[in-house]
C-alpha cells in the first residue's frame, strides 16, 4: 500500500518511479539528482521521460516551491568559442543568445552535484541566464578544467504538474556522504580511537619537529619585528584567486618601524602572503588598517586606524596643534613627516577628539573605525576615503564577485545531463 495520500501529494513529494501528468503528456521520474549548495541548503532535479522526449525537472524550496523544467543545448550552439571564452576569462559572457532569445547573466555559484543513487559527489561552478520576462532560463555549467555543458529552461507554476501517482517500493537513496555509514559502523569509534593513540604517540616522538600548529604571516611579522622600538602592520591589500577548483586567500602588509628611538623610520611592503579563509574573512573591514602595533615595549593586537597604536598620539614623534578653526590635530615633527606621508595625514588629518575616544575607549579593547560619517565609518575597507583612494582593489573584488567563494542557493535548479555521468564508470562520475 501506498504511504502517500494520493488527494494531498505535491511536486515536493516526487521520487524516483513517481508519474505525473504535465503539458498534455504523462511522465515518469526514471532518475534523481541532488545538489548541494552551501550551508546545509539542497536541491533535487528529475529526470523525466514521456515516451517521446526527455527533460530534467527543477525542484526548489526555499521561502516557497520553484520548479523549472530543463531541456539539454549544445554548447558550441549557443557561441562556438564559448568554451575557450570561459577558460580564458574563468566566466561566460554577460550576455549570451540563442534561438533568437537574449539572456543575462544572473548568477555564478559552486555546488555538488550527485545522483541519489549513490554518494559520490562531482563539484562544478554554474551560471544562470534569464531573458528579459525572466520566464525563460539558460544555464551554463563547467565540469573539470574542459569540460562545459548548458540546458535552456523555462519557470513552471506548481498547479502545471497534476495528477501525481507515487510508485510502490522504490528504491532507497544512498546517503548524502559515506561518513554517514560509517558513523553508523561499530567499529568506527575504536578505530578513530586508534588513529587518537597514534597521533599523540607520534606527535610526542616529534619533539621539536615542525608543530601542526602554523603561524599566522601577521604572528610571524610580529616575531621579527619585536627588536624594534616601535612598528606598525597594516593591511595594505587582499586577494582572493582560484586555484584550479580551490582558493587562495592573500594579504600584503606594509610595514613601518623605527629600530629605535633616534632612527630614521622605514617602511617595507611585503610580497602577497596566503592566510587562511577564516583569518581574511574576520579582516574583510579593515583594508588600510593597522592589525599590529607596537608602543613602548607592548603590543597591541586590536584593529586601528593606520599608525594610531605606535606613532600618532606618541610624543616622541610629534605634538598636537590647533588650526584655525580651533580644532586640535596630530603633527609629526619634522624629522618624521614621513608618517604623516604615508599615514595620508595630509588629507586625512587625525583629530584630538577622535584620538580620545580611540585611546579612552577602545585601544587594546576592541576595533575602532572612527566617527560614523554619513552611515559609514572614516576609516577600514567601506570608507569612502578608502574607496576613493584605492579603486584598483574595489575593481578587482567586483570582477571577482566581492571575494565571494561561498556556494549560493538559486533561484533556478541546474540541468545534468546523462544517467549517472559514467565517464570512468560506477554512480556519480
Amino acid at each position: 500500500m501506498s504511504q502517500y495520500d494520493s488527494t494531498r501529494i505535491r511536486v515536493t513529494d516526487l521520487a524516483l518511479g513517481f508519474l505525473f501528468d504535465y503539458d498534455l503528456q504523462t511522465w515518469e521520474v526514471t532518475e534523481e539528482y541532488e545538489y548541494d549548495w552551501g550551508n546545509s541548503f539542497y536541491t533535487k532535479e528529475y529526470k523525466i521521460d514521456s515516451g517521446n522526449e526527455t527533460a530534467f525537472l527543477s525542484v526548489e524550496v526555499d521561502d516557497e516551491v520553484e520548479i523549472s523544467i530543463w531541456r539539454k543545448v549544445n554548447v558550441l550552439g549557443i557561441d562556438r568559442n564559448l568554451p575557450s571564452f570561459i577558460m580564458q576569462h574563468d566566466e561566460p559572457p554577460r550576455e549570451v543568445s540563442l534561438g533568437g532569445v537574449t539572456y543575462a547573466r544572473q548568477e555564478e555559484a559552486l555546488g555538488y552535484w550527485r545522483n541519489t543513487r549513490s554518494s559520490n559527489w562531482q563539484k562544478f561552478i554554474n551560471w544562470d541566464y534569464k531573458d528579459h520576462s525572466g520566464q525563460k532560463l539558460l544555464s551554463i555549467e563547467r565540469w573539470d578544467e574542459e569540460e562545459f555543458e548548458a540546458a535552456t529552461g523555462k519557470v513552471l507554476r506548481e498547479f502545471e504538474i497534476s495528477n501525481i501517482l507515487p510508485r510502490d517500493g522504490q528504491p532507497k537513496r544512498a546517503p548524502r556522504d559515506y561518513d554517514e555509514r560509517k558513523k553508523k559502523s561499530r567499529n568506527f569509534m575504536w578505530l578513530l580511537l586508534i588513529g587518537l593513540v597514534f597521533v599523540f604517540f607520534g606527535l610526542a616522538r616529534c619533539g621539536n619537529s615542525q608543530s601542526a600548529y602554523h603561524k599566522k604571516p601577521v604572528d610571524e611579522l610580529t616575531q621579527q619585528l619585536m627588536p624594534n622600538e616601535s612598528f606598525s602592520i597594516i593591511l595594505y591589500d587582499m586577494d582572493v584567486n582560484e586555484s584550479g577548483w580551490s582558493y587562495e586567500y592573500l594579504h600584503k602588509y606594509l610595514v613601518v618601524s623605527s629600530a629605535t628611538a633616534d632612527a630614521e623610520p622605514t617602511s617595507t611592503y611585503t610580497d602577497w602572503l596566503e592566510v587562511s579563509e577564516d583569518y581574511f574573512k574576520e579582516n574583510e573591514n579593515n583594508l588600510g588598517m593597522e592589525l599590529v602595533s607596537k608602543k613602548d615595549g607592548k603590543i597591541n593586537k586590536t584593529v586601528s586606524p593606520p599608525g594610531w597604536g605606535a606613532y600618532v598620539g606618541n610624543e616622541q614623534y610629534g605634538e598636537w596643534k590647533t588650526n584655525e578653526r580651533g580644532e586640535s590635530f596630530w603633527s609629526f615633527y619634522g624629522k618624521y613627516m614621513f608618517f604623516s606621508s604615508i599615514f595620508d595625514l595630509a588629507t586625512r588629518p587625525v583629530y584630538r577628539s577622535y584620538y580620545g575616544s580611540y585611546y579612552n575607549d577602545y585601544y587594546g579593547r576592541r576595533s575602532y573605525y572612527g566617527p560614523s560619517m554619513g552611515g559609514g565609518y572614516y576609516y577600514g575597507t567601506n570608507s569612502s576615503y578608502t574607496k576613493q583612494r584605492r579603486p584598483d582593489f574595489y575593481t578587482r573584488r567586483q570582477q571577482k564577485n566581492n571575494f565571494s567563494t561561498q556556494r549560493r542557493s538559486r533561484s533556478s535548479s541546474r540541468y545534468r545531463g546523462g544517467s549517472y555521468r559514467s565517464r570512468g564508470g560506477g554512480f556519480g562520475k
